[in-house]
């Protein structure tokens, strides 16, 4: 993907550097991730949910939210397939299609 819109990131990037994380905010993500769970927590989860995910995603593994899916009662399970932790920019059109759905009930 990334070689294929190489420019498009690019742009992307370039126009939203002002919303770029600092090191400190980067750490403090990190150490949330190692020390906050509340997986046990999932079932009490009462509004719809819709759990997507890029099934290549390199920084957190799909069963993760195959997981999440099970877990939460009716929740909706969307796996976007070839796409990375980013899917929601590399399948940008169906995900957005995805989520109008879903808030729309169809």
């Amino acid at each position: 993907y990334i070689a294929a819109h190489d420019e498009e990131i690019v742009g992307h990037s370039i126009a939203t550097a002002h919303l770029r994380s600092t090191a400190e905010g980067r750490n403090g993500q990190l150490a949330a991730v190692g020390t906050h769970d509340t997986y046990a927590r999932l079932p009490q989860i009462a509004s719809p949910t819709l759990v997507a995910h890029g099934d290549e995603d390199g920084v957190v593994p799909v069963e993760n939210a195959r997981k999440m899916a099970e877990h939460i009662p009716g929740a909706q399970l969307k796996i976007y397939g070839g796409a990375k932790h980013i899917y929601f920019i590399e399948r940008a059109a169906e995900f957005n299609a995805d989520v109008i759905a879903f808030l729309s009930g169809d």
